[in-house]
């Protein structure tokens, strides 16, 4: 366990300091283009927060008190040590400068998701709870969703020009952080908690789209970095029904896929990869549904959907 201020393998006051040029960066992207989305999704945010310290906080993220925003320290720790385990069963030797730019791309994804919920209203932890005794599982999950998801917009607006300009680039390689670490150091129990799995299961999806349409080399209609909801499950798994839709909800609404007995029957093995913890089994199983029912026989000659 780390020490107060200590993140293990990267020492707080780095990650403080990343974590203050995330925000500058915010800022100043949000100086220069004010009516865009980013901007308006992370404005209470940038207002409030004044300062920012890293040291470990009893089971809540962060704390925003008087335009101090204090980051937990201890999940930066746990996604970390996942890194170099990750790498160690890679067996990839890395010098370990090449690590240091990794972890601080996960650091300013895991802020920006973290700034997120200020705008959404949820920023006290008593609010989480609170939903939580009243039933609201599946709703903390949606604004858990789109709260990465606006986090992944942000994170390629502000380090695009390190990935070539490419946004869609940084967005994806910002989401593939999702099965590659986050889901394994934030390891949860998919059989209890079905509103993570189905979190889990949309951000696969989201990958498998930007994946599937690179590999068709086409365009796709609906943009890239929606984010993808359910509805209509009541039950998952070996339940899951013929019929729900699915609801790309931002950047603006509207309906994905009306799914049929194909799309359950591919959701019931991606859940189940999911649940075994084989995340990458659970993208192919996502890419195939997505390349047959999406990009399959389109001819467009390119699928970026750039900034």
């Amino acid at each position: 366990m780390p020490e107060e201020n200590e993140t293990s393998l990267i020492a707080a006051e780095t990650v403080q300091d990343w974590a203050e040029d995330c925000i500058a960066r915010l800022r100043k992207f949000a100086a220069d283009n004010p009516t865009d989305e980013v901007s308006r999704r992370f404005e209470a945010a940038l207002r409030e927060i004044k300062n920012v310290d890293v040291r470990k906080l009893d089971r809540r993220a962060f704390i925003l008190s008087e335009g101090l925003f204090t980051l937990n320290a201890v999940p930066l720790s746990r996604v970390f040590q996942t890194v170099l385990e990750e790498l160690s069963i890679d067996e990839l030797e890395l010098d370990p400068q090449e690590i240091i730019p990794l972890c601080r791309m996960i650091v300013a994804i895991f802020l920006l998701h973290e700034m997120r919920h200020i705008d959404q209203g949820v920023e006290r932890f008593e609010a989480i709870q609170s939903l939580k005794e009243l039933g609201f599982s599946p709703l903390i999950a949606e604004l858990d969703l789109l709260a990465d998801r606006d986090a992944l917009v942000a994170f390629a607006a502000i380090f695009a020009d390190d990935f070539g300009g490419d946004s869609l680039e940084a967005f994806a390689t910002g989401l593939a952080f999702s099965p590659s670490y986050f889901f394994k150091a934030f390891d949860f129990d998919p059989k209890t908690k079905p509103h993570k799995t189905l979190r889990a299961v949309s951000l696969i999806l989201m990958l498998a789209r930007i994946y599937s349409a690179r590999d068709a080399g086409v365009k796709a209609n609906i943009d890239l970095t929606a984010a993808l909801s359910f509805y209509g499950l009541e039950a998952i798994g070996e339940t899951t029904p013929a019929r729900f839709v699915i609801i790309a909800e931002q950047p603006s609404r509207r309906i994905y896929q009306i799914a049929d007995e194909d799309w359950s029957n591919a959701l019931a093995e991606i859940i189940t990869a999911v649940e075994e913890r084989d995340y990458g089994q659970a993208l192919a199983f996502a890419m195939d549904i997505v390349k047959r029912r999406e990009f399959e026989n389109k001819v467009d000659q390119t699928y970026y959907n750039r900034r």
